[in-house]
């Protein structure tokens, strides 16, 4: 038997199995209650599109940058002054 399947069988015995805000499908309620609004392959895939960038600031710390233009701010070491 496939893991998908045992957990078809133990949704279908839950009779408050929330639906999945992507796909429609039924998730178990306990990641509900974590706070999850999707099921483990939608939110799987919703993981693998977010990018982290970690960047080391010169005689300082690292840096969570969001995008480009956090890096190249004009407050840059190198920056014209």
């Amino acid at each position: 038997m496939t893991t998908n399947y045992l957990l078809q069988q133990r949704l279908a015995a839950e009779d408050d199995a929330p639906e999945c805000d992507e796909c429609g499908e039924q998730y178990p309620s306990g990641r509900k209650r974590l706070g999850y609004s999707c099921c483990l392959v939608c939110g799987e895939r919703a993981a693998k599109e977010v990018k982290h960038t970690i960047v080391p600031l010169p005689k300082s710390n690292y840096i969570y940058a969001h995008s480009s233009a956090d890096v190249l701010s004009p407050y840059s070491h190198k920056g014209n002054r």
